[in-house]
């Protein structure tokens, strides 16, 4: 993510991230698009959440590992875990240059398409 990306996550979410700006994100900027949706999604739920007096779910660390996204919370509730879990399993199937329909290979750690890796996916 470009420093720019990551200033643009933390002024739309910023109930979603570790005060005052905390938050480490280290991730390729193909993923951009699925950040965005998962923080949208998890901004909506700390909105209820503070709403009803509830605590809110705070992302720490927003990282790529081993070819899929991983990320650290202060608070884990229920509807949280499943958000980032399906960002998680999506984090898999976009590629990490461009953003575009990707697979993983068995073995590579890397999402990406053909294009990216220099050869064919055969």
């Amino acid at each position: 993510m470009t420093p720019q990306q990551q200033n643009y996550f933390a002024i739309a979410y910023p109930l979603s991230f570790a005060p005052p700006s905390r938050t480490t994100i280290d991730c390729p900027r193909g993923w951009f698009d699925l950040l965005d949706e998962l923080l949208y999604r998890l901004e909506r739920h700390a909105e209820e959440a503070c709403a009803a007096g509830e605590a809110v779910p705070v992302l720490t660390d927003i990282k790529e590992t081993r070819g899929a996204l991983s990320f650290q919370s202060s608070h884990d509730d229920p509807r949280s875990i499943a958000v980032i879990a399906r960002a998680m399993s999506r984090s898999q199937q976009i590629c990490s240059d461009c953003g575009a329909p990707a697979t993983r290979r068995d073995g590579f750690y890397h999402v990406c398409v053909a294009h990216h890796r220099g050869g064919s996916w055969t």
